[in-house]
């Protein structure tokens, strides 16, 4: 970590990846349930919406504490992001009712992919607040990307945001892999002198893609013995 006049440069953010691993297990494995006809669809979604409120909290709290939160304002974040990630799990139980013979494995594992990443961010920002800052803007890093940005986040990088308006994730999923950061201001947008430098700048932790989460739900499973090699297997769609 570099200190420079107005901003702090950051390596790329790095969640807990064992909690996230936990996540991704659990959730994985309820949808092996829901295949089994061990669980019903309505059970699979209330089973998801309980995990998502379990791990979300956890990210919260340890974006929250990393950027120096000392008390409990973390639980605000994990209820935002919770409610969020939640309000499009009962529109995923009328989609697995409605075509229960395709493959939306995936669609699940992007529950505790996306609610990791957007927890950490408003703990981050919960934090920031106890510390003064009264804006934020996204900063875009398309030299750590392959891709670049799309317009969509070039777009939103140009708006500076009350810190009362939480961090959204623009695009779930796998439509833009831009590395990006938020910087936080002490004023709120309207009284930002043009060229004003920013209070600090925190990295977001890393999207992870679709061969990561294989190889974290591999690792998983392999301390598992059989049922490992079989949790392998639908992973990887043998």
């Amino acid at each position: 970590m570099s200190k420079q006049r107005g901003r702090i440069a950051f390596s790329a953010q790095i969640m807990n990846e064992e909690v996230l691993q936990r996540y991704l297990l659990e959730v994985n494995s309820a949808f092996d349930g829901l295949l089994a006809r061990d669980l019903t669809v309505e059970e699979f979604v209330a089973r998801l919406k309980e995990l998502d409120e379990t791990y979300i909290s956890q990210f919260a709290e340890e974006g929250y504490r990393a950027t120096g939160g000392m008390g409990d304002a973390f639980k605000t974040a994990a209820r935002r992001a919770s409610d969020f990630i939640n309000s499009f799990a009962d529109n995923f139980g009328k989609d697995l009712a409605a075509d229960p013979n395709r493959d939306w494995r995936w669609r699940a594992l992007m529950y505790p992919r996306e609610g990791s990443r957007l927890a950490y961010v408003l703990g981050q920002q919960d934090a920031m607040r106890e510390r003064g800052a009264r804006a934020w803007q996204r900063v875009l890093h398309p030299e750590a990307s392959s891709t670049g940005p799309c317009t969509l986040c070039i777009e939103d990088s140009m708006l500076v945001h009350s810190i009362e308006e939480p961090f959204e994730s623009l695009h779930p999923g796998e439509v833009c892999t831009v590395m990006e950061s938020i910087a936080y201001y002490p004023q709120p947008p309207e009284r930002i002198p043009p060229g004003e430098k920013p209070m600090v700048e925190l990295p977001t932790p890393q999207k992870i893609s679709v061969p990561q989460v294989i190889q974290m739900l591999k690792d998983a499973a392999a301390s598992l013995g059989k049922l490992g090699l079989s949790i392998i297997r639908r992973i990887r769609r043998e």
